[in-house]
């Protein structure tokens, strides 16, 4: 949780600072900024939960073939890796 927080503020301020790094110029300030930064911290929040998602559905599938696969066929599949 903690470093999914420290994420998120280091994308706002990464979408705060980009502009100004890249271009060298003040843009008109922070506040024609804070939109940007927002929707890069949308993005990296969807990304986040697609991506736990996708973990757990591994993990849910490779358990529940575990279960249900015939003991022979799981013992073979461990000795096969």
């Amino acid at each position: 949780m903690l470093a999914g927080l420290a994420g998120v503020a280091l994308t706002f301020v990464l979408w705060l600072a980009t502009p100004h790094l890249l271009l060298g110029k003040d843009l008109g300030g922070w506040r024609g900024l804070v939109p940007t930064a927002i929707a890069g911290i949308a993005l990296l929040l969807v990304v986040q939960l697609l991506a736990t998602g996708w973990v757990v559905v591994a993990a849910f599938g490779a358990v529940y073939w575990e279960r249900i696969a015939d003991q022979d066929t799981v013992i073979q599949a461990e000795l096969d890796s």
